[in-house]
């Protein structure tokens, strides 16, 4: 007499079904990103842009300064949203205001910098809030991860949300995590997004300005992950082998 596989095939969906779940929920969820405007400098000049102080070029498809202390900004209204650039991080210290009132973007904005410690060889990462002719540090990020990355190409994104949290990525990579929250409520509206660099080492290209927040920070890892995982997908093809070889024997 044939047994009744139902109970096996039942066991064998439900653990399928578990561990879809489970790289479903490990996984980023989907996003569309909504650009409002880029550059990536490739017709060879900074049309559209406005220089301020200093001097700034195109070479091979990329903006630099060509002097020191040069200021230059480009027309942008977004406030909340995603901010990304590649970076050319070779010197002392850069910013770029990416949510900026004033023309100089030293009024009323906020800024990403980029400084380097000569002496100590230190880097740092630090989101300013300028309210009228006030900063404030409002995060400061010194790690062994991000001193390597002085002297090459980076890539940054900055992501603001409709609640004011701010988070930052390097190469991808979150510079900070939440907590700290990285909350700053008082700019809602913008003029323009500005480049400042002290040295004409620097290099910027591939700018990119939404009105969504097209990153998501990867989930923290889950305790025992990848061993849950191991686990989940050995009980399930013993679940399977088992299903199988009841069903040889009495089929």
């Amino acid at each position: 007499m044939v047994k009744n596989r139902r109970p096996h095939l039942r066991f064998v969906l439900v653990f399928g079904v578990l561990l879809f779940l489970f790289i479903l929920a490990t996984g980023p969820p989907p996003c569309t990103a909504a650009t409002i405007w880029s550059d990536d400098f490739n017709d060879g000049d900074h049309a559209g842009w406005t220089i301020e102080s200093g001097d700034y070029g195109v070479s091979s498809n990329t903006l630099i300064p060509t002097a020191t202390d040069s200021t230059i900004r480009h027309s942008s209204t977004v406030t909340t949203g995603t901010w990304s650039f590649d970076f050319l991080w070779l010197g002392t210290s850069a910013w770029v205001a990416f949510i900026a009132s004033s023309t100089f973007g030293t009024n009323n904005s906020y800024h990403i910098e980029f400084e380097r410690n000569t002496g100590t060889n230190v880097s740092t990462v630090r989101i300013h809030a300028y309210v009228d002719t006030d900063h404030t540090a409002i995060i400061t990020a010194q790690n062994e991860a991000i001193d390597p990355l002085y002297g090459s190409w980076v890539s940054v994104a900055i992501t603001r949300d409709a609640s004011g949290e701010f988070l930052a990525y390097i190469n991808g990579i979150p510079v900070w995590r939440p907590p700290p929250n990285v909350i700053h409520t008082t700019h809602t509206t913008s003029s323009f997004f500005v480049i400042h660099c002290l040295e004409t080492t620097f290099a910027f290209d591939n700018i990119v300005v939404s009105d969504s927040v097209d990153i998501t920070l990867p989930p923290l890892p889950i305790p025992g992950f990848p061993a849950a995982a191991i686990a989940l997908g050995m009980i399930t093809s013993l679940g399977l082998g088992i299903v199988t070889r009841r069903y040889r024997k009495h089929s």
